[in-house]
């Protein structure tokens, strides 16, 4: 199966010789397509933290008219994200050590697609506010948590490569995030959406493109297990291996 952590043919191969340990285990089982995987995924994660972030920057000289903005809402807006996110590190980076990995990043990059869905319906200010500052409280938990969850899969030979490997994926993220609003909040379309009060515009639509990368990685950690190492920390040898 590709998405198998470690080959028990292998360990057991080599308990005959007696215990080994957690790293001699992780070496055992290579470097291959659940890697690679792994690496991009978490290279998705921490893009979409700076797609979630950077958004607003891109659509606040549009949303002004929208949301009769001033120019210290404009600032508000900008900061209001990484509020969300200083708010809640510690308390995700306690939850991961004490839950699981996968628990606190599968649940809040949901849950961050979800608040920005419904900010993009926003009609006032401060419902803006609100949301943006809920969705950078979740969107924080897959930045808090993934690098140490990436780490645990590999070994001390390949750990750095994995890591650097998804610091790409993030700097192409940054790379092409202008280029997605360039496309998408140039477009020339409303969607007249009276029983919210709103007009629905492409600076919209563009905040929930920015969130789809969450959605996606989000969906894809039901395929991918949890850290070896938290599972063996907490004593649960078996599932670890």
């Amino acid at each position: 199966m590709v998405l198998s952590i470690i080959h028990t043919e292998p360990v057991k191969v080599n308990r005959k010789h007696g215990a080994i340990s957690f790293s001699e285990a992780l070496s055992l089982t290579g470097f291959g397509k659940f890697n690679y995987f792994l690496i991009f995924i978490s290279g998705m994660v921490l893009a979409n933290v700076l797609l979630e972030t950077a958004a607003m920057g891109f659509i606040l000289p549009i949303a002004q008219c929208d949301l009769n903005l001033t120019n210290q809402d404009k600032g508000v807006l900008s900061a209001i994200s990484f509020a969300g996110i200083i708010t809640s590190s510690h308390l995700w980076g306690f939850l991961a050590d004490t839950k699981g990995r996968r628990r606190v990043i599968r649940p809040t990059l949901l849950a961050g697609f979800i608040v920005t869905l419904f900010s993009s319906f926003s009609h006032t200010f401060w419902v803006m506010v609100l949301l943006r500052f809920i969705n950078g409280f979740f969107v924080s938990g897959g930045s808090a948590t993934i690098y140490a969850y990436l780490g645990e899969f590999h070994t001390d030979k390949t750990r750095s490569r994995a890591m650097m490997g998804s610091s790409f994926i993030f700097a192409i993220g940054a790379m092409i995030l202008p280029m997605i609003a360039f496309l998408v909040i140039n477009q020339d379309w409303v969607l007249p959406l009276p029983f919210l009060g709103i007009d629905y515009k492409p600076w919209r639509f563009f905040l929930i493109v920015c969130g789809i990368p969450g959605m996606l990685c989000g969906l894809s950690m039901f395929a991918l297990p949890e850290s070896p190492k938290f599972l063996l920390a907490h004593g649960r040898e078996a599932k670890a291996i």
